[in-house]
C-alpha cells in the first residue's frame, strides 16, 4: 500500500518521519500562523503522510490546486489541508486522519470546507487504489482533526446568542472536527502525541 501510494502521489508532497523515534514534523508558511513548526510523535513506520497544501517557489504553479483540470478562481474545491496520514491499525481497521493547522480560532464553515474537501480527495485515491492497483481499504475510519493555540476552543457562530432569530440560529454549523490544543515552545513549536489526534 504504501509503495503505490507513493507512486501515485507526486514525491514532493510526501513528508517523512524526521527522526528515530517516528516524529513527524509540519511546517506552516503563512505569516500570520503562530504554530510554525508541528511535531507529532508516536507515527508508525506502516503509516503515510503526505500534504494538499504543499508551497513551493519552484514549480509553484503546479499546486495553486488540488487538480489542474479544476478552475483555481473556485476557491472552495481548491482547498487542502496540511496533513493527510494513511495509518493502517489491522487489516481490517484503517484509520485517516484530516488534519489542518490553524492559530486561535478556525471560522468553522470554512475549516468544514477545506476538511470535506481533503477527505474527498483522498477518497478519490483509495477508489484508484482499488481500481487500477487492486488495494482495497475496507470501511476506512476518517478523523479530522484542527490544532489550535486556543486552549478552550470556541467559535462565535456556534456559541448561544439569545437575541438571534430562528433562522439565523439554523445557519449555525457545529465542527464537524475536533479541535486540539496545541501549546507552544520556543516561541513558535509544538508538540502533539498522534493518539490525541485519532481519537
Amino acid at each position: 500500500m504504501q509503495d503505490a501510494i507513493r507512486a501515485i502521489i507526486n514525491s514532493d508532497v510526501i513528508l517523512l518521519p524526521c527522526t528515530s523515534n517516528k516524529t513527524l514534523m509540519i511546517k506552516e508558511e503563512a505569516t500570520q500562523s503562530k504554530i510554525k513548526k508541528l511535531f507529532i510523535s508516536g507515527v508508525p513506520e506502516n503509516a503515510v503522510a503526505f500534504t494538499l497544501d504543499h508551497k513551493t517557489r519552484r514549480n509553484s504553479r503546479c499546486f495553486e490546486q488540488l487538480s489542474c483540470y479544476f478552475n483555481k478562481n473556485t476557491e472552495l474545491i481548491n482547498k487542502g489541508c496540511d496533513l493527510v496520514l494513511i495509518a493502517p491499525q489491522t487489516d481490517n481497521n484503517w484509520k485517516i486522519l484530516i488534519f489542518d493547522l490553524k492559530s486561535d480560532r478556525p471560522k468553522v464553515k470554512d475549516t468544514n470546507a477545506q476538511l470535506l474537501n481533503s477527505e474527498l480527495f483522498v477518497r478519490y485515491l483509495l477508489l484508484i487504489l482499488k481500481e487500477h492497483y487492486k488495494i482495497e481499504i475496507n470501511n476506512p475510519e476518517f478523523k479530522k482533526a484542527v490544532g489550535t493555540t486556543k486552549e478552550r476552543y470556541t467559535d462565535k457562530s456556534t456559541s448561544y446568542r439569545p437575541n438571534s432569530n430562528k433562522k439565523e440560529s439554523m445557519m449555525n454549523t457545529p465542527p464537524q472536527f475536533k479541535p486540539v490544543y496545541i501549546r507552544l515552545t520556543n516561541g513558535d513549536e509544538g508538540y502533539v502525541h498522534l493518539n490525541e489526534l485519532l481519537e
